[in-house]
C-alpha cells in the first residue's frame, strides 16, 4: 500500500525551486514583519527615552552655563480655574500690558539668540 499522501491524487508535489522561492519569501516577509515591530516599538517607547536623555543634557548645560539662574517647576493648576494657576485664582490680570509684551519679546529675542548658539556649535 502506498503512503497516504500519494494514495490522493489530488495532493501533487511543489517542485523543489518553488517550494525553495516561497520558503525564502516567507522568511523574507517575516523579518520585515519583525522590522516593522521593532521601528513600531521604537517610535512608541524609544523616542520618550531619546527625548528625555536630550532634555537632561540641556538642562545640565544650561545649569553650567548659567548657576545663578532658577530652575523651577511650573505652578500647579487649579483645574476649577480654566488653566489658571493656583495662586492666581481670583487675581486682576496685570493692566501694563506693554511691559508684559516687551517683557516676552526679549525673552524671545534671548531663547532665539541661545538656539542659534547651539545649533551653531
Amino acid at each position: 500500500m502506498p503512503p497516504r499522501h500519494l494514495a490522493n491524487k489530488r495532493h501533487q508535489p511543489v517542485p523543489e525551486p518553488l517550494a525553495r522561492l516561497l520558503v525564502g519569501c516567507g522568511r523574507v516577509l517575516i523579518g520585515l514583519g519583525i522590522l516593522v515591530l521593532a521601528f513600531a516599538g521604537f517610535q512608541l517607547w524609544g523616542t520618550g527615552l531619546v527625548e528625555a536623555r536630550a532634555q537632561e543634557e540641556l538642562t545640565a548645560r544650561f545649569r553650567a552655563e548659567n548657576p545663578s539662574a532658577p530652575i523651577e517647576p511650573a505652578e500647579p493648576v487649579d483645574p476649577s480655574s480654566g488653566g489658571e494657576p493656583a495662586e492666581a485664582v481670583g487675581v486682576d490680570p496685570p493692566t501694563d500690558l506693554a511691559f508684559a509684551d516687551d517683557t516676552a519679546q526679549a525673552v524671545d529675542q534671548a531663547m532665539f539668540a541661545e538656539a542659534r548658539r547651539i545649533l551653531a556649535s
